[in-house]
Formats: structure tokens, sequence, C-alpha cells
């Protein structure tokens, strides 16, 4: 009889004591963030890009374009703008994805520059206009905001703009697929300064 017992109560007294362990188990969870904390992503290590340009166009028009790849997904994080002419004035940035390429105008083409001097060259290609272009097909217009331009030399205020695209990047998938700024009309003796950043990958391409 005792041997039969004995097995019956250790493992009772096992499974009790389990039990009592895992009712004194409390879980801790770090602090909510404080009011006004700022979220990052963290570095990826994906290849980033930036080109930049200056533009002397006078007339309205697109005056910077990316185009996607042919191997990787293009992910545009930025884009900025700032502009000064010989009469101060406000003008406008839009910010519009196109699925034709722009034509005619004057073409020069941007140097794309990695942030990392070991990554591979960039794939996407980019352009700066000084004579606006036809445009390509319009997708849609993603960002637009109105833009002081100061007088050369002046003393007048230079507005700059800076289009950060979060929580998702502005993606082109394939070669078909363009990211321009448009601006309206800035006048005589205009320069446009504009820049953009993106990120390279083959997650999820095409």
């Amino acid at each position: 009889m005792k041997i039969g017992i004995v097995p019956f109560v250790l493992l009772g007294s096992a499974c009790l004591s389990s039990s009592a362990f895992a009712q004194s188990f409390t879980p801790s969870y770090p602090p909510p963030p404080a009011p006004g904390y700022v979220y990052t992503l963290p570095y990826g290590g994906y290849p980033t890009y930036a080109g930049a340009a200056v533009s002397s166009a006078t007339t309205a028009g697109d005056i910077y374009c990316v185009q996607g790849s042919a191997t990787q997904n293009v992910q545009i994080t930025k884009i900025g703008m700032s502009a000064i002419a010989t009469a101060a004035g406000a003008i406008t940035i839009s910010i519009i994805v196109r699925s034709s390429i722009d034509t005619g105008g004057t073409a020069n083409p941007v140097t794309l520059e990695s942030y990392d001097q070991n990554k591979p060259a960039a794939t996407a290609v980019a352009v700066s206009y000084d004579v606006p272009p036809t445009n390509g097909a319009q997708i849609a217009m993603v960002r637009t905001a109105n833009v002081a331009a100061g007088t050369r030399g002046g003393a007048n205020e230079i507005g700059n703009v800076l289009f950060r695209f979060e929580p998702s990047p502005l993606i082109l998938r394939g070669t078909s697929q363009f990211a321009c700024i448009n601006v309206s009309a800035v006048g005589t003796g205009a320069q446009i300064s504009v820049f953009h950043e993106h990120i390279e990958t083959t997650v999820g391409f095409p």
C-alpha cells in the first residue's frame, strides 16, 4: 500500500508547487514613452542614396525627376527644395508620381551618391531641368506646399520645404514609374535648389 501511495503524494506535491510558482509570476513591461517622444525606425542596412541639383527654370513645370529601377525597388524617403529669384515671391511645389517619362526640355543628369561608399552604385536615375519639359502621364499628386522665394543677394526670407515620406516611403517599382518635383513659375533669375534621398532594395521587387 505504501509503495502505491508515495508516487501519488509526490506527484500531487509537484503539481501544487508548479501551480503556485505560475500564479506568483507577474510579467513586467517598460513604461510608455513620455509625451512628444519621436519613434525612429532602426537603419535596416539597405543602400541609401541622395541626389541634388540646382535648376534655373523660370517657368512652371517639372524641374527634377527620379526614375525607378529595372532591378530594385526605389523607396524615396525625403525630398527638399528652396528657391531665390530676381524678385521675391511665393511659389507652389508639388510632388507628382508619373507613369511615363517627361519629354523635351533641357535635361541634366544628376549624380546619385551612396551614403556608404562600400555600397554598389545606384540603379535609379535622376535628372534636373533648366527648361521644363512636356510632362509625362500623371498618376497622382502626393505632396504640395507654398514656398517663399527670396531675392538674390537680398535679406528677404528664403523659404524651404522638406517632404518626409513616413511611415511608408514613396515607392517606385520599375522603370515606368517616376517621382517629379513640379513648381509654379519662379521668374527671372531663378535658382532652385532641390534634393532627394532614397533606398534601394530587392525586398518585394517588383
